[in-house]
């Protein structure tokens, strides 16, 4: 095989990768989100006041100027897709296997949901 379709291969592997840890991460935000939220009875979801005005100044604050505890909360997100980048890269002596990764992932997962039952 060639090497660009190697490279090709393995750059998709990659966006796939990440791609379904980043619906992992949409979807921990939205299981929290609607924990926080009332639903209605007709289907549609109050956030409460206090929450929105605390998202909204959080969506248009540079990482830089977020509280620490902000941006632990982003570096925790991170950590999700961490091995995922490193075991691209080849980088053994700080990276998992994408195998590795992978069930990494899926373990963290599995904890995020156990918690927030």
């Amino acid at each position: 095989m060639p090497e660009e379709e190697k490279s090709s291969i393995a750059n998709e592997e990659l966006i796939e990768a990440l791609a379904d840890q980043e619906h992992a991460s949409w979807a921990r935000w939205m299981r929290y989100l609607f924990s926080q939220c009332e639903i209605l009875s007709d289907g549609r979801v109050l956030i409460p006041s206090h929450l929105m005005g605390r998202w909204a100044r959080q969506s248009t604050t540079p990482y830089a100027q977020l509280s620490e505890r902000e941006k632990q909360s982003d570096r925790d997100e991170v950590m999700h897709i961490l091995p995922i980048i490193l075991a691209y890269m080849g980088k053994p002596e700080s990276a998992m296997s994408l195998e590795k990764a992978l069930a990494f992932k899926a373990a963290m997962e599995k904890i995020m949901r156990q918690e927030h039952e």
